[in-house]
Parts: structure tokens; sequence; C-alpha cells
């Protein structure tokens, strides 16, 4: 769960308005869905990992970090469209590459390339979003700037504040497990500790869901047409100047063929 959340600093990525990231992410996952090679996907995945490491100041060992999720999905996407492809050029003609008693057509594998890389692609340039956004400016932007509703907009903040604390009392459900010496070893023991963690979890978060819902409602959202914030959500020079970068560089992507 730590892996997703941002990571704290003061970079220009940083200083951008939530809403400058949020609008660059949503063309990146357009242009990458409906890419038809693995070039332009792979592409933008870079040019992402690059622009958060450089540009965001986020260190490569917790920029690299929720790619561990990415990798296997991204593989799988790869692996089912490759080996189930029925489309154009998977016919005998086409002797592509022989793996044990497959014979995968190269139709096949850009095929199974280009799906697997779309997935990574959206995946990395969500980082610049998630990992260089700090959840209560999100929330702040979006109540100011798009006029959300304050119950929706701190619903979002506290579910995703809920994330890091879930694996807190993940933690502390285990340690009291191993004071107690329940602990129990091998690959059943493991499975067996996950629905013995699952209960006392699932108790705790209906007990912190019921606690922010009164929380929310004792400060009556929306009693008032108007209503006051003690920060304001601003956009400044960085906003226009990272939208123009980036259509430049989906721009030369795509253009480039």
């Amino acid at each position: 769960m730590r892996a997703f959340v941002w990571y704290e600093d003061d970079s220009f990525l940083h200083r951008l308005n939530p809403l400058t990231k949020l609008a660059v992410s949503l063309p990146v996952v357009v242009i990458a869905s409906i890419s038809f090679e693995p070039v332009t996907p792979l592409a933008m995945a870079a040019a992402a990992l690059l622009t958060t490491h450089f540009v965001g100041r986020v260190p490569w060992l917790r920029l690299l970090r929720p790619l561990l999720y990415a990798g296997p999905l991204s593989f799988g996407f790869f692996w089912s469209g490759t080996v189930f492809y029925v489309g154009p050029g998977s016919g005998p003609d086409d002797p592509g590459f022989v793996l044990g008693p497959w014979r995968l057509p190269t139709a096949a594998l850009v095929y199974g390339l280009a799906v697997g890389s779309r997935a990574f692609a959206i995946f990395c340039g969500s980082m610049i979003f998630v990992l260089t956004t700090d959840p209560v400016q999100l929330v702040l932007a979006l109540m100011q700037h798009l006029r959300v509703s304050p119950r929706i907009g701190y619903s979002i903040f506290a579910g995703y504040r809920f994330m890091p604390l879930l694996q807190d009392e993940l933690s502390n459900i285990r340690a009291a497990y191993q004071v107690r010496g329940a602990v129990r070893g091998g690959i059943a023991g493991r499975i067996r500790e996950l629905f013995d963690y699952a209960i006392p979890l699932l108790a705790i978060s209906v007990r912190r869901g019921e606690r922010v819902a009164l929380a929310m409602e004792s400060r009556a959202f929306d009693a008032l047409p108007r209503r006051t914030y003690l920060q304001m959500s601003e956009f400044s020079w960085r906003d226009p100047l990272f939208l123009i970068s980036a259509v430049v560089l989906l721009s030369v992507l795509v253009l480039r063929r």
C-alpha cells in the first residue's frame, strides 16, 4: 500500500496544480490505449519515468517500487495477448518464433507487446500524478476549481488516507499475533494468516469509517451556499509551461510515424 503514497518534496512537479497533472495524465491514457504498436507506449513510459525522477526529484528506489506491481501485470497482458492472438498474420505462412510446443507468429508477438506496453505506459504516466500530488491539494483543487461537493471531496481524501492507516493496522495485528506465538509457518500457514488478519482488519476499518462519517457530518458540509478555505488552490506560470511541454512531447511521439 505504501508504494502508492505520494513522495513529499518541493520540486517543480510538486508545485504544479494537481488539476494540471491530472489534465496531462488523461491524454496519456487515451494515446496509450489506442496505440497498436509497442514503441509509442514504451517511449511514453520512459518519458514519464524520467520526468518523475528528474523533474519531480523522486528517488529511483521509490519510483521503481510501484513497478513491482506493473511489471507482472504488463507481462500478463503480453502473454495472454500473444498466446491467444487470432488476428491477421497468424497463419501458417508466418514462421515467427518457436517456444516449446507453441509457435508464436510475429504478428502475435507485436500485438502482445502492444497490449503489455499499453498497461505499462498508463501505469508509469499515472505515477507523475500519484507520487507528486498532495491529496489535500487535490481535494482543494477539485472543490475550488471544479465545484466538486465538499461531501465528495473530503470523502475521497478520507478514502485515500485509509491506505497507509490500514497498513499500520495490519502491522499492529501481525505484531500481536507474533507476541502471542500464533505465527504459522509454511505456505499453508501464511495463507491461513491472511484469513486471520482479515476479520480484525475489517472490524477496524468499519469503526474508522463510522468515526470519519460522524466527523464529516458534524462539520455540516454544504450547510451554507459558500464556504471558506484555509488554503487556496492556485495556478502559476509553471502550469502552462508544463502543459505546453507535455503537448509537444506527446505530439512528437504520436506524429513521428
